[in-house]
């Protein structure tokens, strides 16, 4: 497993599709959900120009520190995203990453698939990967540490389905990234980090994990999980 930082509040860093269009997609898609008019209509923090504040929500959105397992998935691709137009304060568009790679003597990897129902839908995968960390646990010994799930196609949440609907969460999605799966990969994720303890997936009711996958090219989607610990 790699874990890797950006060490800004004005960039980002994701994992999405090794698409060379992505870059360009990603990019219009940023500038609609936060478009820099709104650093002279209402923001606050704007001392660094027209591009300050929208440049910190956009690094809020996509996220500082992104993970992938390795070897990296060949269709996939570790992406900076600069959201300043002249490079962060002080520092230009010069960026400084911190990547870690986990001890691969304390990791065993599994990988289960998840059937995805329907085109446009969401797939509760709670059930699959709780049981897949439980048997984990009991080959392996290892019952403490961290559960990383990544998803090969598509995007993953942990979502409180008391409070939302699979409908709701895809029309949200259809507003907040119209152009698909791409853009909704990077503003949920592509891999989540879950704690575990006594050999169980800490993943507190009513929260649940949830996997979207807008367009799907085939039946199921494959979810690899490492468990890393003691």
């Amino acid at each position: 497993m790699s874990f890797t930082m950006i060490q800004h509040t004005s960039a980002a860093v994701t994992v999405n599709t090794a698409d060379p269009a992505f870059g360009e997609a990603m990019e219009s898609f940023l500038n609609r959900t936060v478009p820099e008019k709104w650093n002279r209509e209402f923001f606050e923090h704007t001392d660094e120009g027209p591009d300050d504040m929208p440049a910190h929500a956009k690094c809020s959105i996509v996220g500082c520190v992104a993970s992938l397992p390795l070897p990296v998935p060949a269709d996939e691709e570790l992406y900076v995203c600069e959201h300043r137009d002249v490079g962060g304060w002080g520092s230009g568009h010069s960026r400084s990453l911190v990547t870690i790679v986990e001890n691969t003597d304390v990791k065993k990897r599994w990988t289960v698939s998840v059937p995805v129902v329907t085109a446009g839908g969401w797939q509760d995968a709670t059930a699959q990967v709780s049981a897949t960390v439980a048997d984990a646990a009991t080959a392996t010994g290892c019952h403490t540490g961290v559960c990383h799930v990544h998803a090969a196609a598509g995007a993953l949440g942990c979502v409180d389905p008391s409070r939302t609907t699979p409908a709701a969460l895809t029309r949200a999605l259809a507003v907040a990234a119209p152009a698909g799966t791409d853009e909704a990969r990077s503003v949920l994720a592509a891999s989540l980090a879950l704690p575990v303890a006594d050999g169980r997936l800490l993943l507190s009711p009513p929260l649940a994990l949830w996997l979207l996958d807008a367009i799907p090219k085939t039946d199921s989607v494959l979810l690899q999980l490492t468990l890393m610990g003691n």
